[in-house]
């Protein structure tokens, strides 16, 4: 029997007769995900003009100053001197990043920001197309909409970094693999050279893939060699030109966020748990009706597309320091799978779906996330400010999986439309009010975010005050990375210096490059501080900033004349 072409799909099923009422008749479901992805790419427009002066994760400006280099120089490279560094996780973003470097060096930010937004745009479009051939209605669109509409995806347009371009290269590999119906649509050696492409734009990623294109393998009793040995190729090459390139074949944030190879002990690991448990309480939040709808349906597509959710939020739950890891951005990506298996399953949902289950769960949820959002288990207008979410957000969530989920005697897919766009549309603003917006440079930008933390207290005397200096050190690299655009900045935390991965102790760095400022690292490196306040070189340099969490220090010969330029650091000084 041949198979079906994505490009046409079957009948949408629909439960009205055949004379119905104009108005009740389902439209083609080949058209409608059209106005929903419509309405997804304008609530990301909203976004992106709404926050378009406001700054973006401070990890986000890593990549501009990798960028400014290779454009430069031709290198990327954190600190020229130092040569190339895998600083940076994402290698495709790394390339949006030139882009938008080249674009524009006075306004990266906002750049950078309008490519995540296109991203996410994109990925509406795609996913909403996908999943309503996947649905045989027009429900798939929407299903697509509950699962990308929630702040968890959307914000990924204001962070400057690498979510939206992920999601979407994940979205795409992955429909480019399955077919709605369930069919492979790529041969073994394409499935495994579009992993390469996936591992990437975020190595943690292709493990959805792989566990995508094995498990039916194994489900039939297949062994996938032909994948697997294509893959162990490609990944070989890979590895070893990223090694040639770098100097190490991993990403330094490999080393230094996996448990059991970080060097910071286990009391940063412990820090983060809670946070941890933060950020998979909102994913779960928000994809509990998803799995609920995908478990309708359990053929070897389906159960491998749920697996590979599984498998990502698992390795982060037990494998990771979540660093930066506001509104749940390393499990979003398990969003997209999940999403694709659950309008998968939503005929079979339609057909034996029962209303007194679903009703149960939805309530179950609503309880669930009251008491969590009481007690602080999930975001709220209480936590980090990066991470802040209000309740609107999860009613709105709740709301429209109701409406989505709860059978009714009736279909009328324009109302469907309407009731789910109003909903994400209020969610969204209940979020994000609309205020007026400014587009700011981002050497404007560098002042507002210096602003809103305490860790660069004192950075832009050092800029001022020590012109001529060539090393600084600190554990929070965004900010001093573009402010110190000359100096070689020194990260303590090896996430974009290589020093602590080859074992080399801060004795040894500090006297070699007698840097003429110390940022502390962070408070929350409780091992590292410690192993720097015994340093003897360290005892040459005098604290001139106190209230901070990462406290500065300026070496002694350079003391005196530094406080007579300085005009910032007295306000954060112990009186």
């Amino acid at each position: 029997m041949p198979r079906s072409s994505p490009d046409e799909p079957r009948e949408a099923p629909t439960d009205t007769p055949a004379n119905a009422p104009a108005d009740t008749q389902a439209p083609s479901p080949a058209r409608t995900w059209i106005p929903v992805a419509g309405l997804y790419a304008a609530l990301a427009a909203y976004l992106l003009v709404r926050e378009i002066g406001v700054p973006i994760y401070d990890d986000g400006y890593f990549f501009k100053r990798f960028a400014l280099h290779a454009l430069e120089h031709g290198v990327y490279a954190w600190n020229l001197e130092d040569g190339a560094v895998y600083g940076c996780t994402s290698q495709i973003f790394q390339l949006l990043a030139t882009l938008a470097a080249a674009i524009t060096h006075t306004h990266y930010v906002v750049a950078i920001k309008v490519l995540c937004a296109l991203s996410l745009a994109a990925l509406g479009a795609l996913l909403m197309r996908w999943c309503t051939l996947a649905a045989h209605s027009h429900r798939g669109s929407l299903i697509a909409l509950l699962a990308l509409g929630s702040p968890l995806v959307l914000t990924t347009v204001l962070t400057g970094m690498e979510t939206a371009s992920t999601l979407l290269g994940l979205a795409a590999v992955l429909m480019a693999m399955v077919g709605p119906e369930g069919h492979r649509a790529l041969s073994a050696r394409w499935a495994a050279l579009l992993t390469v492409l996936v591992y990437l734009c975020r190595p943690d990623i292709a493990l959805v893939p792989v566990v995508v294109y094995v498990v039916p393998s194994l489900l039939r009793r297949e062994f996938p060699s032909r994948f697997l040995g294509t893959l162990a190729g490609a990944m070989l090459v890979t590895l070893v030109g990223l090694g040639l390139y770098y100097g190490t074949p991993l990403p330094l944030s490999f080393f230094m966020k996996t448990l059991g190879l970080q060097p910071y002990g286990d009391e940063l690991f412990a820090l983060g748990r809670a946070d941890k448990q933060i950020h998979f309480g909102a994913t779960v939040a928000f994809a509990t009706p998803l799995v609920y709808l995908a478990m309708h349906r359990r053929d070897p597509t389906n159960l491998a597309l749920l697996a590979a959710t599984g498998a990502l939020w698992a390795y982060h739950l037990t494998m990771t320091n979540e660093i930066m890891g506001y509104r749940a951005r390393f499990y979003v990506p398990g969003l997209v799978p999940l999403c694709m298996a659950a309008a998968r399953s939503d005929e079979a949902f339609r057909d034996r779906g029962h209303r007194r289950a679903t009703l149960g769960l939805l309530v179950g949820l609503a309880a669930a996330i009251a008491v969590a959002y009481a007690r602080d288990w999930i975001p709220t207008p209480r936590s980090d400010y990066l991470g802040r979410l209000a309740m609107p957000s999860y009613a709105g969530a709740v709301a429209s999986a109701g409406w989505l989920l709860l059978p009714r005697s009736w279909s009328r897919p324009r109302l469907d439309l309407s009731i789910m766009g109003l909903l994400a549309i209020a969610s969204v603003l209940g979020w994000k009010r609309p205020v007026q917006f400014q587009v700011r440079s981002d050497a404007a930008l560098m002042r507002v975010h210096a602003r809103q933390v305490t860790t660069v207290r004192g950075i832009f005397d050092v800029a001022r005050c020590l012109p001529e200096a060539k090393t600084v050190y600190h554990s929070e690299m965004g900010v001093p990375g573009l402010v110190l655009w000359r100096t070689r900045v020194v990260d303590l935390a090896g996430i974009l210096s290589d020093h602590l991965v080859y074992g080399e102790s801060f004795e040894t760095i500090c006297e070699r490059d007698r840097p003429e400022a110390i940022f502390l690292p962070h408070r929350n490196y409780r091992r590292l501080n410690a192993e720097i306040r015994r340093s003897p070189c360290f005892a040459s340099y005098r604290k001139v900033v106190d209230h901070s969490a990462s406290p500065l220090h300026i070496r002694e010969d350079l003391v005196e004349p530094f406080l007579g330029c300085a005009t910032d650091v007295q306000r954060w000084q112990e009186r």
